[in-house]
């Protein structure tokens, strides 16, 4: 504890109105939680040994901007403070809260001589001291989503060691491998209300993923959904998707492509019609969208699961993906994006993957503090 004001003490106070208490000059403290796990405390205020000293029941008090109380009246805990100076010989709960880890909170605590005390507290005395008591509520088995925030770091790994993606998804000229349990690091960018937790790699996948032409323009969406789908673990996830598209939706071909199955009508829109927020939740949480090849410090770009439809004239329009560049931004328009033209016909591009996967709601804490030196470590009951 951290006192960021002199104690108090009340020596030949006479009663006041809680109207005039309220505005005295507080003891203000800081509690800070240095451990890695969550503790519970209790603000006890301890009433000293002196003579002439004021009754509890005549003591006001009022902790930050709660409701004022007798003294008394709080609930009585066990006295603590014995030293040369003083000895604590009652003791009552003034308040109790609690603090995640690495985390701080300020207190202000002020008592007066409440207005309906007595002739008998005239000239009296009263010393005492806020006493902290502090007990571990972070436990391991303690439900995950009760302690997580977001932005925490999570250790995750993916059932699959390997996962071939078809020619067929991406039109590609041939079949490409990736391992999707290398992406083991995630961070949390979305506390759902069902205790479900939403969570990005906070790294990029080591193989980039090429798509090529209308084929890989049409699948652009699926694909990417598909195979984030392979970065679930059964054990703890319930589902996934790839960053970008946040309805879920796994069809090879979307809204934007209905009445052609080429692609090629003329739309005159600028992106996909359902708009994406994954962007804005992970620059907002994260503070940016740059993300490295894993096991590296090289920034990468990666596929953004939004399609770009580019309308020039009726003889010109721009098929491409998305990309999140090695300085956070969308690029769109681009050679590292566009699958076809209608001036020069279908091209490839490849770019590296970050998949979003959900946290089960049984999820429990096992170790760690969320950071990027101790990371959660999750369970779940078998």
């Amino acid at each position: 504890m951290e006192e960021l004001t002199n104690e108090i003490r009340l020596t030949n106070a006479y009663p006041i109105t809680d109207e005039v208490g309220s505005n005295l000059k507080p003891f203000r403290f800081k509690l800070t939680n240095t451990c890695g796990v969550g503790v519970d405390y209790n603000i006890n205020l301890e009433v000293m040994e002196i003579e002439n000293r004021i009754a509890a029941k005549n003591i006001a008090v009022k902790v930050d901007g709660n409701a004022k109380s007798i003294l008394s009246n709080n609930p009585e805990a066990t006295p603590t403070y014995q030293e040369s100076d003083y000895t604590a010989v009652e003791s009552y709960t003034t308040y109790s809260g609690s603090i995640k880890p690495y985390e701080s909170v300020e207190h202000e605590v002020r008592i007066w001589l409440d207005e309906s005390a007595g002739n008998d507290s005239q000239n009296g005395k009263f010393y005492s001291k806020v006493v902290i008591e502090a007990r571990q509520n972070q436990v391991v088995g303690q439900n995950f989503a009760e302690i997580a925030k977001l932005g925490d770091y999570v250790e995750m790994t993916p059932t699959s060691t390997s996962y071939t993606i078809s020619s067929s998804l991406t039109g590609y000229s041939s079949d490409q491998s990736i391992n999707p349990s290398e992406l083991n690091l995630w961070r949390i960018i979305k506390i759902n209300e069902d205790g479900t937790l939403e969570m990005v790699s906070e790294y990029v996948s080591s193989n980039v993923v090429y798509f090529y032409g209308l084929i890989g323009y049409k699948n652009y969406i699926g694909a990417l959904n598909t195979i984030a789908k392979q970065y679930e673990n059964g054990k703890y996830t319930n589902g996934s998707r790839y960053t970008g598209y946040y309805n879920g939706q796994t069809e090879y071909l979307n809204a934007f492509c209905t009445s052609d199955p080429t692609c090629t009508e003329p739309n005159g829109g600028d992106d996909e019609p359902a708009k994406s927020v994954d962007s804005e939740l992970i620059n907002e949480i994260l503070g940016n969208r740059v993300a490295y090849v894993v096991g590296t410090n090289i920034a990468a770009n990666y596929w953004y699961g939004r399609r770009h439809f580019y309308w020039g004239n009726s003889s010109y329009q721009v098929y491409s993906g998305i990309t999140i560049d090695i300085e956070g931004d969308f690029l769109k328009l681009s050679d590292k994006t566009r699958l076809y033209n209608t001036r020069n016909g279908e091209f490839s591009n490849s770019n590296y993957l970050r998949p979003i996967i959900i946290l089960k709601a049984n999820v429990l804490y096992q170790s760690g503090n969320g950071s990027l030196e101790n990371p959660y470590s999750i369970s779940v009951n078998e």
